[in-house]
Formats: C-alpha cells, structure tokens, sequence
C-alpha cells in the first residue's frame, strides 16, 4: 500500500484531465461530474491511502493503489499511482486486511460485478476494509441492452448497500445520463 503524504495536493487538475480528453475521448463532457467528486475530496483532512477501483486511465488520486480485472491501461495513466492489484471485485472478499485503506473510490463501477446480487457483498467487504468510500453509480437510465446500466434506481441502491444512509448524496447529469455521487462513512 502507497501511503499519501499531502492528499489534497495529489487530486488531478483539470489541466491533467484536459490533458487526458486529448489523448482519450471516454473522457469528453465528463469534468463535471470528476470535478464533482474533487470536490468532495478536498472536504477530508486525514486521508493517507487510498484504493481506486477500475479508474481506467485517469486516477482521482495521484499515488492512489488501484485494483482491476485490466491492467493494460495503466501505462496511459498520467501520473505515479501505487500498488496495481489485478482482482476481479465480483470475487469476495477483496484481498485486504479490515481497515487498508482510509477511503475506497468506485465511480462507475459497482454495477459491473454481476447480475446476482453480488453488489450486496461487494458493499459488505467495502465497508471491512475502508473508513470511508466515495461511490457513482449510472441513475435512472434507461438502457435495456446495458443491462447493468438500466434502471439503477434508490430501491436498487439501497438493496446494494443493506440501506446505509450516504452522509452525502448528490445527482447530477441531465435528465437521460443521471449520476448518483454518495459518500459513505463507516464506524
């Protein structure tokens, strides 16, 4: 584990994330919602390791660990990160000791571990290894042939998360590509 000195100035700025839409379209018309999410970040003081999972290219934090099913993306990554751990997510529990990590990052992600309630688990073992974790999740999309995608709504949600309450919630987006940003604290 990469330990973080000086959180708040390894977020990436826009001039990297610009830098990134160049190279890569997957990131046109998104700051809004990464900025969303620095945001949040800059409200926490005591953050030394963090654990991103799936952030394809682009890493909310700088010498953050990152654990994924792929690996081959992250010589685009344009920044030092910290340990890379190749792991399926879907397959509990993660490999972490209870508390690894002071904040877990999963934007855009959770829904992609399976069709059968894994989702349910996964959120268990999140809430084993970190103090806090900043998830989004695709919210009342329409999108039948993404199964994963459609129709994410608060019912789902709470299922997922055994109806823990975020200490922060946001949607945003427009009307046809919503995000649900939340923020959960455990004891």
């Amino acid at each position: 584990m990469k330990m973080i000195e000086n959180f708040k100035e390894n977020m990436i700025t826009k001039d990297i994330f610009d830098e990134m839409v160049r190279k890569e379209p997957y990131y046109e018309n998104r700051w809004e919602y990464f900025n969303e999410i620095i945001e949040l970040l800059n409200q926490f003081d005591d953050i030394h390791s963090v654990l991103e999972i799936g952030p394809y290219k682009l890493p909310f934090v700088k010498h953050s660990d990152i654990i994924d099913i792929y690996g081959s993306y992250l010589n685009d990554v344009p920044f030092e990160t910290g340990e890379f751990i190749k792991y399926d997510c879907s397959k509990l529990p993660l490999p972490f000791e209870d508390k690894s990590y002071d904040l877990v990052i999963a934007c855009q992600v959770i829904e992609h571990f399976g069709y059968s309630g894994q989702q349910i688990e996964f959120f268990k073992d999140l809430e084993r290894i970190c103090d806090k974790a900043i998830i989004s999740l695709p919210f009342l999309w329409h999108k039948p042939a993404l199964r994963g995608h459609h129709m994410i709504d608060r019912k789902v949600i709470n299922t997922w998360t055994g109806k823990r309450k975020p200490s922060y919630e946001l949607i945003s987006g427009n009307k046809n590509h919503l995000r649900i940003l939340q923020l959960y604290e455990f004891d």
